[in-house]
């Protein structure tokens, strides 16, 4: 929208705060409260504002099972390896994570079963994470399965 310039007209500006406050709204701090404060002010600012027809969400169903390049896909976007050493007790930690809101839960319990490992927690912020923390589930069944990564 700001490529085409949208964002200079008072229509445009009110896309990208309905768009804003569409997004992520379940683990964002974002709240009708704040949106009600950027709506009035625009409205001291500019009298009477057009309408701007509400987001609906669309309907999205995985086009078949699950398949590399989607999972590569959702560890780029939501996803994190990391690896720690815990000094202590001259250990190395690894984790796998991937993080969604609570709508996308199903496609967490699919990364369960495609890996056939992990877990499925659901998080206070409504949002859920599947999670690998085993080095064997790392190497037999990430590592073996996923040569995209």
């Amino acid at each position: 929208m700001m490529k085409d310039k949208k964002h200079l007209t008072l229509e445009g500006v009110l896309q990208i705060i309905e768009l804003a406050y569409f997004m992520n709204k379940d683990t964002s701090l974002r709240s009708d409260s704040t949106k009600e404060v950027l709506m009035n002010n625009l409205e001291l600012n500019h009298g009477t504002l057009p309408i701007v027809p509400k987001i609906k969400l669309p309907e999205s169903k995985l086009p078949g099972p699950i398949n590399l390049e989607f999972i590569r896909g959702q560890v780029d976007g939501d996803g994190s390896f990391n690896v720690s050493f815990r000094s202590n007790r001259r250990r190395i930690g690894v984790n796998f994570t991937v993080v969604h809101e609570l709508s996308s839960l199903s496609v967490l319990n699919e990364l369960v079963e495609f890996f056939e490992c992990g877990s499925v927690y659901t998080l206070s912020s409504a949002a859920a994470r599947f999670q690998v923390q085993t080095v064997d589930e790392m190497l037999t069944k990430i590592a073996q399965n996923c040569t995209c990564f």
